[in-house]
């Protein structure tokens, strides 16, 4: 009797409005109710909601290989499974793949790799076996964003991976956005060029000459972050000669030594920064002090224009951690704000406030 029931159901529920829309359109609703690809597991898990609402709809899914458009191990093997059966589609494909091990990375390598020029983004890592890093030897041609980390089962808190691997031949001319986490590059490889957003932690040192050079390929920067990265003075950097960064915005460096780093700061200019981190971490304050006052200060023209230019400035600091500058916007009502964002750890306030003086 319950059997009978659900066929009577699923024989009315096929009379329902919806269903009456054509396949291509019905399709094009659920694209619209499905989150940005790019969020990987998110997108999976409600597109497995979809699919579990009937039978119908099920069938429509699993038949629409548009949809399926991110390939995750986050989700299981099943619906890595499912993913992988269904790459014969031309759309843009999304790869999440960052947390799986070694062996099944090259797995999945093996079913994804001719589909590399489709890929739009990916968070993987660079393979250990000469298997994997042969799939990652072509070219990427659609991507845009690449998260390269480490395989999670090498994930430690010793330092990079020392093995340089130059990914996809060197070659990804749409790439917007880097992010390098406790892995290396090649940093002279050409994929580190044009981009809008570069972010690299905890991937061991590169050369200030290098870290120059690299900025100079990136002219529409907008975002830059370094982290626990050491930097290697091989060079002093001519302020006269400075990279001129016009669109970079926002600056986060957290560094453990200033040599390095000093160079590298005064190897660009960035005029129309708004917001700029700078976690100096356990250094000595002496060392630090000279450095905010003498590097920073005169090389970050916002700074002075943030505090003289705008009469109705608004200094908070709230801890000692953070010191926040807040700024009207020149032409609009006085409650828009622009926030300039400076942040020492542990400086002292006269610090400080010697630094907006410069």
């Amino acid at each position: 009797m319950n059997l009978e029931l659900l066929a009577l159901k699923s024989q009315r529920n096929l009379h329902a409005p919806i269903h009456k829309l054509p396949v291509e359109l019905l399709i094009y609703i659920f694209r619209l109710s499905l989150p940005a690809p790019e969020t990987g597991p998110s997108y999976i898990q409600v597109l497995g909601t979809l699919l579990r609402v009937c039978t119908h709809w099920a069938t429509m899914i699993n038949a629409a290989t548009s949809l399926w458009a991110v390939v995750t191990t986050m989700c299981g093997p099943s619906v890595l499974a499912s993913s992988l059966a269904k790459l014969d589609s031309n759309c843009p494909l999304h790869i999440d793949c960052g947390s799986s091990s070694d062996e099944e990375f090259t797995h999945i390598l093996r079913k994804i790799s001719p589909h590399i020029h489709r890929w739009e983004t990916a968070e993987i890592f660079v393979p250990q076996t000469e298997e994997g890093r042969q799939y990652l030897s072509v070219p990427a041609p659609r991507l845009r964003r690449l998260h390269l980390g480490p395989p999670a089962a090498t994930r430690t808190e010793t330092g990079a991976n020392s093995q340089l691997f130059d990914i996809f031949n060197g070659s990804a001319d749409r790439l917007e956005e880097v992010k390098v986490t406790w892995t290396c590059l090649p940093w002279d490889t050409p994929i580190l060029r044009g981009l809008k957003s570069l972010c690299l932690r905890s991937c061991g040192s590169i050369r200030v000459s290098s870290f120059i050079t690299i900025l100079n390929n990136c002219p529409d920067l907008a975002t830059l972050v370094i982290s626990d990265v050491d930097i290697v003075e091989d060079m002093q950097a001519d302020p006269s000669k400075a990279v001129s960064m016009t669109r970079l915005e926002n600056i986060d460096f957290a560094v453990e030594e200033l040599e390095g780093t000093g160079e590298v700061m005064r190897g660009f200019n960035a005029p129309n920064c708004k917001s700029f981190k700078f976690d100096y971490g356990l250094l000595e304050l002496d060392g630090i002090e000279d450095f905010i006052l003498n590097t920073l200060a005169p090389h970050f023209p916002f700074f002075r224009r943030a505090m003289f230019e705008h009469p109705k400035a608004v200094i908070n600091i709230s801890n000692r951690r953070i010191f926040h500058i807040q700024c009207p916007l020149e032409t609009d009502e006085e409650e828009d704000f622009v926030g300039f964002n400076l942040y020492f750890s542990e400086a002292p306030p006269d610090t400080v406030m010697a630094f907006l003086r410069q």
